[in-house]
């Protein structure tokens, strides 16, 4: 089966339901050739991905392989007992983007660097007798793998 940018246009539920289909017919067996800009979703549906930029084939592999070789970044978002001072908090993990929200830390950092951010936050939540309410951690989306194969030829 080929398709050329099957949801393109739609409204979400439409979309939705496209999505399914095509979910269903791949636990079938059945063969799915799929172009799209819609990176996320072939991240999601496709078994292997080809990345294209301006006609060339520069990235091909399935989407776990392509997230674990080009995804650069990781997100680590934490909930704390209570505030903290958004100054104490930004001098201690200057290196990273952080986002401060209330009681939330968001702090996206380079998966080369996530141990000595993991660690600086540790010693936060040691130092100020803090108490994670929740963690969450996720990698790179599809959307982030093909921005960082391309941004350079942008």
């Amino acid at each position: 089966l080929f398709l050329d940018e099957p949801t393109s246009g739609l409204d979400v539920l439409s979309a939705r339901i496209i999505r399914s289909l095509l979910l269903k017919l791949k636990e079938q067996g059945k063969t799915i050739i799929l172009t799209t800009h819609n990176v996320n979703e072939a991240g999601m549906l496709c078994d292997r991905v080809a990345i294209m930029n301006k006609g060339k084939i520069i990235a091909v592999g399935t989407p776990e392989e392509l997230r674990i070789k080009f995804g650069e970044y990781i997100r680590i978002s934490l909930c704390f007992n209570r505030e903290v001072d958004t100054k104490l908090l930004r001098n201690y993990l200057n290196a990273y983007e952080t986002i401060i929200q209330g009681r939330r830390l968001i702090v996206i950092c380079r998966l080369n660097d996530l141990k000595k951010a993991l660690d600086q936050i540790m010693n936060i939540v040691k130092s100020y007798d803090l108490d994670i309410k929740e963690f969450q951690a996720s990698g790179p989306n599809f959307e982030d793998v093909f921005v960082g194969l391309i941004q350079n030829d942008i």
